[in-house]
């Protein structure tokens, strides 16, 4: 097993309702260790649209924002790409193998992914 696998192997989330922002948001963090977040995704509630996908920046290149992301959608049938994405965030995206909309914005509005 691989560095990778053992990683996203230890990763649980944390998922709560934000109703003054009306998304949900699913932290991850390692077994044993709650108090340190290595990532984070909301998506708005009604829509699934993704606002904000993140990864603290030792942990990237791992697979957690896929990890996150799959986690959402088992949660969350509505979840999905955003059209507002940074350059990072498209470029995830678009190796995520999911429908992508075409980019609005190369420039987060909002916190987008």
């Amino acid at each position: 097993m691989g560095n990778h696998d053992h990683m996203l192997q230890r990763l649980q989330f944390q998922t709560h309702y934000d109703a003054a922002k009306n998304h949900w948001q699913d932290s991850a963090h390692f077994a044993g260790r709650p108090d340190f977040e290595v990532g984070h995704i909301h998506w708005d509630a009604d829509t699934g649209e993704i606002k904000h996908i993140h990864t603290q920046k030792e942990f990237r290149g791992n697979g957690i924002a896929n990890h996150m992301y799959a986690h959402a959608k088992q949660l969350d049938l509505k979840v999905r790409h955003s059209a507002n994405r940074t350059p990072d965030g498209d470029k995830w995206a678009r190796q995520t193998g999911d429908t992508v909309p075409p980019l609005r914005s190369e420039r987060a509005l909002g916190g987008s992914e």
